[in-house]
């Protein structure tokens, strides 16, 4: 009996820590997120909405993200983009943030934000991912 027992709550255990270390990240990006982003004019009822808004955008933003990376390699093997890889990275990249934030903005009435927060939070956010990744501009 505990034998099973150990099998099923050990590998509950797991997900729940990585569960609670994904959540934290989430929270620890929404709240720097909310406060850059209510500079510009972003507005939330409480930093419940806040987290939520932020982990929805995260959800919705995955497939369009992938399609950005689609694209940017697409191009490359094209040759259109050899170059300027960074360029053409960074305009899907905040395309595909933008979309998924207006998206979110839209069906959540908790939230209000305006087009220049979003544009520039995603800008923000894809300078930092293009660093981070070393994907450079040259």
């Amino acid at each position: 009996m505990w034998k099973v027992m150990k099998r099923l709550i050990v590998p509950f255990l797991g997900y729940l820590v990585i569960g609670g270390l994904i959540l934290g990240v989430v929270s620890i990006i929404a709240m720097f997120g909310g406060v850059y982003m209510h500079l510009f004019g972003f507005q939330y009822e409480s930093v419940g909405t806040l987290i939520l808004f932020f982990i929805l955008v995260s959800i919705i933003s995955l497939p369009l993200e992938s399609l950005a990376i689609f694209l940017t390699q697409f191009m490359i093997r094209l040759g259109l983009a050899q170059k300027n890889y960074g360029l053409v990275y960074i305009f899907f990249d905040v395309s595909s943030c933008f979309i998924a934030m207006q998206i979110v903005d839209y069906f959540m009435p908790s939230i209000v934000s305006t087009r220049l927060s979003i544009l520039l939070f995603a800008l923000t956010l894809s300078l930092i991912t293009v660093y981070l990744e070393g994907k450079g501009f040259s």
